[in-house]
């Protein structure tokens, strides 16, 4: 009875064993799984961003200066869609005075309090002006926020704001031009460094869009200044840059040497 009681003994201790083993080896297989499930959605993701931004890339690369802001609007349209923000901004600054801010592109599907077309920053986002003065990304979370930075909190809560992502936006080291803002409200979001560092792109080709379009409105101003100077006298003006080949002439040299108002013009 002894010999059978310690057969069964070791029957069940190994069955035991074998089963634990098996448990083992199937909480293995379930962690890898899903592993590799997350690698492989972290991988898409990846590819899915990328491929936006090689078509931001393509397409921001020829837009005219009229289609910039056409352009960005859809952009950021794309982005929230793409990457599940709930209210993305940029603002500009379009006085002397770098403590207001103008908001010039908008999207937000979602409801919730107006956002003012005109901010004066130092007042509303102190501590956010700051940071973008000195040329920093703010990735925080509204409740998490340094004590230096509670008239920022304040508005984030008024607005709804769980979690938000600035951008300076700045082209070739010139002054900043003004930031790109991307929100969550439905919930917290993570901003791990690569995430922040993808996004940073983004911003870097709307920075060079806008600052490639204020470049052409100065150069449209001046040439509407030389055009109007030179109607005046009489005379027609023209201008070579000798940096890029490219001419410039005003209506009367144009009517002068029988060139078509919008026939393009070489030094041939």
């Amino acid at each position: 009875n002894r010999a059978d009681d310690l057969g069964l003994a070791h029957y069940i201790v190994g069955g035991s064993i074998l089963c634990l083993l098996e448990a083992i080896l199937i909480i293995v297989l379930v962690v890898q799984g899903r592993r590799r499930k997350a690698a492989e959605e972290a991988l898409t993701d990846r590819l899915r961003f990328e491929h936006l931004l090689t078509g931001l890339s393509a397409k921001f690369v020829s837009v005219s200066a009229e289609q910039v802001d056409q352009e960005i609007e859809g952009a950021l349209q794309r982005i929230c869609e793409h990457l599940g923000f709930d209210l993305a901004a940029l603002w500009q600054w379009k006085e002397v005075d770098l403590n207001w801010l103008t908001m010039t592109h908008l999207y937000r599907p979602m409801e919730g309090p107006p956002l003012p077309d005109r901010i004066d920053a130092r007042e509303m986002f102190p501590w956010s002006l700051e940071q973008l003065a000195a040329n920093k990304i703010i990735a925080v979370f509204t409740e998490e926020l340094p004590p230096e930075a509670a008239r920022d909190q304040a508005m984030w809560r008024h607005y709804g704001i769980k979690s938000s992502l600035v951008f300076p936006l700045s082209s070739g080291g010139k002054p900043i031009l003004g930031a790109l803002s991307l929100n969550a409200i439905r919930q917290e979001r993570q901003w791990p460094e690569a995430f922040v560092k993808r996004l940073q792109l983004v911003a870097e080709i709307f920075a060079n869009a806008l600052a490639r379009k204020h470049s052409m409105q100065i150069l449209r101003e001046s040439e509407e200044r030389l055009d109007l100077a030179a109607s005046s006298a009489d005379m027609g003006m023209w201008v070579l840059n000798v940096h890029t080949g490219d001419i410039w002439a005003s209506d009367k040299a144009r009517d002068l040497y029988g060139f078509g108002p919008n026939e393009e013009l070489t030094l041939e």
